[in-house]
Parts: structure tokens; C-alpha cells; sequence
């Protein structure tokens, strides 16, 4: 488990969000984070509520960034205290948005069996 406080939500591209899977593009650098590719069963705390998250660890991009599941919301200019629990899954790489879309719905699933 670990954990990373204070991480401010900045803008990104909105891929993820017209994949149905909204993001908050966390301003962290990977070398900061100090943990592995992948995509990781996470708590989010926003303003002292906690939710569950798929955070994505992506090195050859870089970037950092959670889905919150069940949360609708604007984030940006915000602040997050996020503890990192588990690998779920390892990033790869996909031919197609249909098999992208599957990936991350299976991803959230065993987020979501991960702390029930």
C-alpha cells in the first residue's frame, strides 16, 4: 500500500472520457510515484469522502491517471489524497476501441471485487 497526497488534477486529452471511462489526469510525475506500469486497485479521497479507483500508470506516455468509479464531477485545480492498494492489471496495448473498451470495463470489475 501506498500512498500520495496533495496531487493536483489537470487537464488531459479526454480520451478516456469518450471511452465511457472518465479520468482524472493526476500532476505527478512517474518517478515520484515510484511504482510500476499498470493499472491499480486505488482509494480517492475528495474533500474527506473516499471512493474506489482504477488508477493507470503509463511510463512510455507518461502519464498518471484515476478512474473514480460512481463519481460524476469536475475535478480540475483540485487536490487528491490517493492510497494505492493493489495491481490489477498490466497495460497493453490493443488493435482496436472495441477491445480497449473491454480491457478497461474488466479492469474496473476487479477494482470493484478488489474491495468489496
Amino acid at each position: 500500500m501506498k500512498k500520495i497526497t496533495k496531487i493536483k488534477v489537470v487537464h488531459g486529452n479526454k480520451e478516456a472520457s469518450k471511452l465511457g471511462f472518465p479520468t482524472a489526469n493526476l500532476d505527478i510525475s512517474i518517478a515520484d510515484i515510484n511504482i510500476d506500469d499498470g493499472i491499480y486497485a486505488s482509494e480517492v479521497f475528495i474533500d474527506n469522502h473516499r471512493y474506489i479507483g482504477a488508477l493507470v500508470v503509463m511510463s512510455n506516455i507518461p502519464k498518471v491517471e484515476v478512474h473514480i468509479i460512481d463519481f460524476n464531477g469536475i475535478l480540475y485545480g483540485r487536490f487528491l489524497d490517493i492510497t494505492i492498494n493493489a495491481l490489477v492489471s498490466d497495460i497493453q496495448d490493443f488493435i482496436d476501441v472495441e477491445q480497449m473498451k473491454l480491457k478497461i470495463s474488466d479492469d474496473v470489475l476487479k477494482v470493484k471485487k478488489y474491495f468489496k
